[in-house]
């Protein structure tokens, strides 16, 4: 009688407080973690994903303030302008300007800087490099004799370049003046 009466103290209070102790626990550990994983999503979403869109904003508008300038120095290059107005007849001029697209280019780690002369149409690219000759007919031209005609001294434009086979954020500077502008040099 003694076994029949522990049996039934084992199957009436010790199996149901076990299992209770098991479903408890079970279910406080899923919903800490239900919480925790909920406030780490949380601090994720409001601050740390906030934090690496500004840094990545920051980095995208130093990287263009620097394009801007790099576009700037060049345009204004007495060499440049000076070989340009000539028709890039001087060739000790040209090889000192193309050698400093090259330089910008390497130096910086710019996809690709060049000049565009308004006169002779040459596009000039890295490592001494005439990329092509641009032409108001060819639609993907089209932003050059655009940028020159708006009366503009800086401009952003995103734009695909055929011959380089890929899309670019271009930064475009005037080279001369509005009223008489040479080119553009491009960054």
């Amino acid at each position: 009688m003694k076994k029949i009466f522990s049996k039934s103290i084992v199957i009436q209070f010790v199996i149901p407080a076990i299992l209770s102790i098991l479903i408890t626990a079970s279910v406080t550990g899923f919903m800490s973690f239900r919480a925790a994983d909920h406030a780490v999503k949380q601090k994720l979403k409001l601050s740390d994903l906030l934090k690496i869109v500004e840094l990545k904003a920051e980095k995208i508008d130093s990287r263009l303030r620097r394009a801007k300038e790099s576009s700037i120095f060049l345009a204004g290059d007495p060499g440049l302008i000076e070989w340009f107005k000539s028709g890039e007849k001087d060739q000790r001029l040209g090889n000192l300007v193309k050698d400093k697209i090259t330089f910008l280019t390497d130096e910086f780690d710019y996809s690709t800087v060049s000049a565009v002369n308004a006169k002779t149409y040459h596009y000039w690219v890295k490592d001494r490099k005439l990329l092509n000759t641009v032409s108001p007919d060819e639609p993907h031209d089209g932003w050059f004799f655009r940028f020159i005609k708006s009366g503009q001294k800086v401009e952003f434009n995103i734009d695909y370049n055929k011959e380089l086979n890929s899309t670019f954020v271009f930064t475009n500077a005037l080279i001369g003046t509005t009223d008489e502008p040479l080119g553009a040099a491009g960054v």
